[in-house]
């Protein structure tokens, strides 16, 4: 705060006309006539001008018949004015008393003259040092030594031992590295005798580097600081202490071979899983038998596949090429359990108004289709709705609640690329009217109407309901692979394909509250637990990292972040290992799925 009124000081000129009113809690400008009165108040005069009169001042009487008499307001000196001091009679006693005994010494006048002409006698040899250091100032700092060249190794022999030697291959190695990369800057040499070897190549070179070195690199004295290695290690817990947490592989789910598997994904009530491969492969499995219950082949890749969270809609949301099918397994519910699921839809079959407009040139970004029973994709494949898009799709994500979900496209600059669509409305929207970037993921926010966008190095969060843009984050990777928020969503955690796996606390700022590198390749994917404290990190090193973290209920508390347990059992194969994973929802497993063909459960 002085800091700040000092510069406002500064750049104000006017800054003594101001006063603070305490009672009304506001600074008061004074004007020019305010100032005249209170120099003419201080002054001893009337607050106004028209006040002045003389005849209401104030005049000593005179009385010149009577020359003795002294009015009380008359200036005469008091009588302190000549009257000696008692302070200063005892402070003179007490110099003559110190004097008299020894204690305080007095020079005397030949004393003091002898003394001054020394020093303008005193005359310096301005030849007696020609260094720099004899005229050094007193304040300039502690003079530093160079510090020594390193003593000769025995490969700068002149017989050194054979070991020292490089042969062809090591010649060629040392050739092809950068100066400083090589083990030495000379070639070790063997010579018969001392008065053989030659004069040095590089001797000037080393020589003049040496000197600039000393003149233009600054030294610096290096305190020691002991501090044991234990204290700069934060105390963390114990991971024994945190389980439960999956440790080891319980199910391998065969069926894939060797077709890398792109995408997995668990049904609301846990007892069901899909995944889906590069060769258009999409099984459903048994979790804990790993039977295969029902296979659809699709043509081309299946980038991803979706179980709606809604445990009342029973829909898989499977991606492939530039569609999104809706399939309803038929293998995996009972009919009671479909009819429901049969009933909404053919609800929302019969709202569906399907959109013509001839005096648009513009194509729909998105075209709905509820199929028939004598479809042919609605007998092989169960496929209920199938939605085609101008451009392929990457990635789908359905909101908490089961009615809405978005969709990603891959690898395109326009406004299009992410939308997002109303199951029931069998609507599609537009959220952005103009290009964030080539968006590499998206989610929606488990609680509150938030979306969030992911470009390369930002991420994006928008209010829906207002359609605006409440906050952006700067995540500081090269580029962002994947996204993944708490269930409480108050967090989140991102991946990036620069091996960094960054935490954000929504409370805490713009930046990461936490940057971890545990993995040695790029990551392709982060997921939460929707029950126990885990999240965890899926690289193309072919290993998973499952981390502890706890979120508490007092802001004041930062979340507690602690690696428990590295999962390796991928195989790596064309660059690529873990490719997603994804968390039981009602137990401490998860499942991974990499482009070794290999899908399995960890518990």
């Amino acid at each position: 705060d002085e800091l700040d009124e000092f510069l406002r000081r500064q750049n104000d000129p006017n800054w003594w006309r101001e006063l603070n009113d305490k009672l009304n809690n506001k600074n008061v400008k004074l004007s020019k006539e305010d100032v005249e009165m209170i120099e003419r108040i201080r002054s001893g005069r009337f607050a106004f001008a028209e006040d002045d009169n003389d005849d209401l001042l104030y005049r000593p009487p005179e009385n010149d018949d009577n020359p003795e008499f002294m009015h009380a307001m008359s200036d005469f000196n008091p009588k302190r004015r000549y009257v000696r001091s008692l302070h200063e009679r005892k402070r003179v006693n007490r110099y003559l008393q110190a004097i008299r005994r020894g204690w305080l010494k007095v020079r005397t006048r030949e004393e003091i003259l002898q003394e001054y002409k020394k020093k303008n006698e005193q005359v310096w040899d301005i030849w007696k040092d020609e260094s720099i250091t004899a005229f050094r100032p007193r304040r300039l700092p502690k003079q530093i030594d160079a510090p020594k060249k390193d003593p000769p190794a025995h490969a700068e022999s002149y017989n050194p031992p054979k070991e020292y030697l490089l042969d062809e291959k090591e010649k060629e190695e040392q050739d092809e590295l950068e100066p400083e990369e090589r083990l030495y800057n000379f070639e070790p040499q063997i010579f018969d005798s001392l008065r053989k070897v030659p004069l040095y190549n590089n001797l000037i070179k080393e020589t003049f580097e040496r000197c600039l070195d000393l003149y233009i690199c600054p030294r610096v004295q290096r305190k020691k600081i002991n501090i044991a290695a234990s204290q700069l290690i934060p105390d963390m817990p114990n991971p024994s202490e945190l389980k439960p947490f999956p440790s080891k592989v319980s199910v391998e789910y065969k069926g894939h071979d060797e077709a890398k598997v792109r995408s997995l994904t668990v049904s609301p009530c846990g007892k069901y899983l899909a995944s889906g491969d590069d060769q258009g492969n999409v099984f459903l499995w048994d979790v804990k038998t790993g039977r295969i219950r029902h296979k659809y082949k699709f043509e081309g890749i299946v980038d991803c596949v979706r179980f709606n969270p809604n445990k009342s809609v029973l829909i898989l949301s499977v991606v492939n090429h530039n569609h999104v099918y809706m399939i309803m397994p038929q293998k995996l519910y009972t009919r009671d359990e479909r009819k429901d699921t049969e009933n909404l839809i053919k609800e929302f079959k019969n709202n569906f108004i399907p959109s013509v407009d001839t005096s648009s040139t513009k194509k729909p970004p998105c075209k709905w289709e509820f199929l028939e029973q004598s479809d042919k994709d609605f007998v092989e494949r169960d496929v209920r709705v199938k939605l085609e898009f101008e451009y392929i799709i990457k990635k789908i994500d359905w909101h908490s609640k089961g009615d809405y979900f978005a969709t990603l496209a891959d690898n395109i600059q326009t406004s299009t690329q992410v939308l997002i669509h109303s199951l029931s409305k069998a609507q599609t929207q537009k959220p952005f009217s103009k290009s964030k970037g080539i968006i590499e993921t998206i989610s929606f926010h488990p609680v509150r109407p938030l979306f969030f966008v992911c470009n390369d190095q930002q991420v994006f969060c928008y209010n829906l309901q207002k359609q605006v843009l409440i906050r952006k984050f700067h995540s500081g990777a090269r580029m962002v692979s994947s996204i993944a928020l708490h269930p409480k969503g108050d967090n989140f955690v991102i991946g990036s394909y620069d091996k960094k796996l960054m935490w954000f606390d929504l409370e805490m700022g713009n930046t990461p509250y936490k940057k971890m590198k545990y993995h040695s390749k790029a990551i392709r994917n982060v997921s939460f637990s929707g029950i126990y404290p885990l999240f965890a990190s899926a690289s193309d090193d072919g290993s998973l990292n499952v981390f502890h973290s706890q979120v508490y209920e007092d802001s004041a508390m930062n979340p507690l972040i602690v690696p428990v347990k590295i999962l390796r059992g991928h195989g790596v194969r064309d660059k690529l290992g873990v490719l997603d994973c994804v968390f039981h929802p009602d137990q401490p497993w998860l499942f991974s799925a990499g482009a070794d063909g290999r899908l399995l459960l960890w518990v």
